[in-house]
């Protein structure tokens, strides 16, 4: 049984995650799609958007092709944007009835669905257009030392020694940069521990850059009720400013310590504010910094951001042999 205001496991299970958490199929339920400013629906599914999608300047367009049915998160629109969020409609409520839900990144949340003919006006699907292709001159910085590889073994990043070596970080979705995550020879989270005693897994972030950058990481923690630590969890937020590309021991304990889900899993976004060239030179989807790290007011003409979303499990994944108890010896 889940603890109090937390999603029900999925029954069936999307690729996204978050849509998993709120039993939202993208091939099934979604009927509108926010990209941009421009919200798309079908008019087979429905005849409402959610009101938290609409913006001052922003149209609704019909789009009957299915070009978008099963389009996931960070996914291309006809427009050419990003798709930023979709709706799930007859979804069950907290009170048992109907619903619609909206489905970001972040979460899943009960909208206020409103008639598309009152949203905004209502426009034609544009006809596709070739691509504008534009040459970018990337400037580059000096070579930088590389980092030792006996500190940063790879082996303590995207997999897990106990775990004979299976993954337990998976990287969910991503915006601001879509180059290699692995530049320093070690993955953005290594170094990790799995504390079953307590529900809870350690970490440390690597900044992946060959510049210092500043490094926020947005997690989970078990809230403290008068004096005692429940199974509520809480957001929290970590920043370290301008950290060296090349971190070694001597830098300091930056360990991060998460809150596992009732799902057995962690959930946990890393924010990089950096002046790397190939972040500025990105031409994709933009990035944000969640208000709960409070971050930096940033000149984006200078400074380049990225957004990371990572699942990490908090026990070993299943094995061919048959799958690690926890507390049993591996």
């Amino acid at each position: 049984t889940p603890a109090p205001n937390e999603p029900a496991a999925a029954t069936d299970a999307p690729t996204d995650p978050v849509a998993s958490e709120c039993s939202c199929d993208p091939e099934q339920n979604v009927g509108s799609w926010k990209c941009g400013t421009t919200v798309y629906y079908d008019p087979a599914v429905t005849t409402t958007v959610c009101s938290q999608q609409m913006e001052s300047d922003g149209e609704v367009v019909a789009i009957t092709d299915g070009s978008m049915a099963g389009l996931e998160i960070g996914g291309t629109c006809p427009n050419g944007l990003a798709l930023s969020n979709y709706i799930c409609y007859n979804m069950v409520g907290s009170d048992g009835g109907d619903v619609a839900l909206k489905v970001d990144l972040q979460a899943c949340d009960e909208c206020d669905p409103v008639p598309v003919e009152t949203a905004a006006p209502v426009a034609e699907t544009p006809a596709p257009t070739d691509p504008v292709i534009e040459t970018v001159e990337v400037l580059t910085d000096p070579p930088v030392e590389e980092c030792p590889m006996d500190y940063l073994d790879s082996s303590n990043g995207l997999t897990y020694p106990e775990c004979s070596g299976e993954s337990i970080v998976s990287l969910r979705a991503s915006a601001g940069y879509d180059g290699d995550l692995d530049m320093n020879g070690v993955g953005v989270i290594y170094d990790i521990e799995l504390l079953t005693a307590t529900n809870e897994v350690t970490f440390k972030v690597n900044n992946m850059f060959d510049v210092a950058s500043d490094v926020y990481v947005k997690y989970e923690v078990f809230a403290t009720i008068d004096g005692s630590v429940s199974s509520f969890r809480n957001p929290t937020c970590d920043e370290v400013q301008a950290q060296p590309a090349c971190v070694d021991e001597t830098y300091g304990d930056n360990t991060v310590t998460a809150a596992c889900r009732t799902q057995g899993y962690a959930v946990v976004y890393v924010y990089y504010a950096t002046t790397d060239p190939a972040v500025l030179a990105f031409a994709g989807e933009d990035a944000t910094i969640d208000n709960c790290c409070y971050p930096e007011g940033y000149d984006l003409s200078t400074t380049g951001l990225v957004e990371l979303s990572y699942k990490i499990e908090c026990d070993c994944p299943p094995m061919a042999e048959g799958r690690y108890l926890r507390g049993s010896k591996r």
